[in-house]
């Protein structure tokens, strides 16, 4: 069959190379237009609006208790209304909009509230809401959480490169020197990882450098 033999005649892709797929998350709450309780309270004080134009109803307080940055833009959505509208009561709804996905936007919410926190199963999201909370709104409180998320076992024993990789990014030194460690559980032939995209070929370098001294040693 020609149509065979030109097939196992083309290049295979390296599966060390080949693209994982991102983390479902984002396509399952993208099709969600209301916010969840307890992000749907009429009686709420302050909308937040997505990127996707989703509307959750929550109260000023406990954001800005939570987020500098929040508190300064709830303060300054307040003013503006306030100019606009001189006539409105106190403490009347303001919006807000928030230039985060659905599912970020939530998982933050409920780091914030005295709820639960939340569970996240893949890697992609926590790195998509750790940046949020770390690098756009000073979120402490998920930024804590997240930090021991990356350090459990569940992904430092299967992922540590990965996990490296995020703790350079993210600037978490002591995570970064946990993960360098749990590296010598594997052979240093790692896959393309998305993550490679934002660490320097220097810290690349350092991983490799150590974990092959430290085998070497270990050997010795």
């Amino acid at each position: 069959d020609l149509r065979a033999q030109a097939a196992r005649a083309q290049p295979q892709p390296d599966p060390k190379r080949a693209r994982r797929s991102r983390s479902p998350s984002v396509v399952f709450i993208g099709i969600r237009r209301v916010a969840p309780a307890p992000f749907n309270d009429g009686a709420a004080d302050l909308v937040i609006k997505t990127a996707a134009e989703t509307e959750f109803m929550v109260y000023r307080s406990i954001l800005a208790a939570a987020s500098p940055v929040l508190a300064n833009r709830i303060a300054t959505a307040a003013e503006r209304a306030a100019a606009e509208a001189p006539q409105a009561a106190p403490g009347s709804r303001l919006q807000i909009d928030l230039p985060e996905s659905d599912f970020v936007l939530e998982t933050l919410l409920r780091f914030i509230y005295p709820i639960p926190d939340p569970v996240l199963p893949d890697l992609d999201d926590i790195a998509d809401v750790y940046d949020a909370a770390a690098n756009r709104y000073s979120v402490a409180c998920a930024v804590s959480a997240l930090k021991t998320a990356l350090a459990s076992p569940r992904f430092l024993d299967v992922e540590p490169v990965r996990i490296y990789a995020l703790a350079k990014r993210f600037g978490i030194d002591d995570l970064a020197s946990i993960a360098t460690r749990a590296t010598l559980r594997q052979p240093a032939e790692w896959a393309d990882y998305e993550e490679f995209q934002n660490m320097s070929a220097q810290d690349y370098h350092a991983l490799l450098s150590t974990h092959r001294r430290i085998a070497r040693d270990a050997v010795a």
